[in-house]
């Protein structure tokens, strides 16, 4: 069972918020509102490849607080810093 707000440790080379993201700007803002809309953060993607879904660095800095899962884990001191090497994807 997985315990905390799981949020990776740092931005990774293509994140969203970065200058090397996968999507252009419109569908950067897209996908923002999105998740703003819904009451829920942004998983990076490549924690998706290594199926685990965990918060983007970026995202959780900028919009602290944005989801109820967020709160509640920092309140309590619950937040997980996940590192890119602790999700078993090889370098390609």
């Amino acid at each position: 069972m997985r315990s905390g707000f799981h949020v990776m440790a740092k931005p990774c080379n293509q994140c969203l918020f970065g200058r090397n993201r996968i999507v252009d700007a419109a569908r950067k803002r897209e996908i923002i509102e999105i998740c703003r809309e819904r009451g829920t953060n942004f998983i990076c993607h490549k924690t998706q490849i290594a199926r685990r879904d965990v918060c983007c660095h970026a995202f959780f800095k900028k919009f602290p607080n944005s989801t109820i899962g967020m709160i509640i884990s920092s309140m309590f001191g619950l937040n997980k810093f996940i590192y890119e090497n602790q999700l078993g994807l090889s370098k390609r």
